[in-house]
């Protein structure tokens, strides 16, 4: 994640949870391809923390 003017979206691959990333977790029991799928969580720094002000999906 590179922030640019205090924004910045996260890719699903760089976010764990109990050591499996997040889209590990969303594409369980998926089958086919599943390269054109991608979910980007967009943050925004407010007060000195960051928050979560939207999705980026792609499917």
């Amino acid at each position: 994640m590179t922030p640019k003017d205090g924004k910045a979206i996260v890719p699903d691959t760089a976010v764990k949870l109990d050591g499996r990333t997040l889209r590990d977790l969303e594409l369980v029991g998926t089958t086919g391809d599943t390269g054109s799928f991608s979910l980007g969580i967009k943050v925004a720094e407010h007060e000195g923390a960051w928050y979560v002000t939207g999705f980026d999906l792609k499917a």
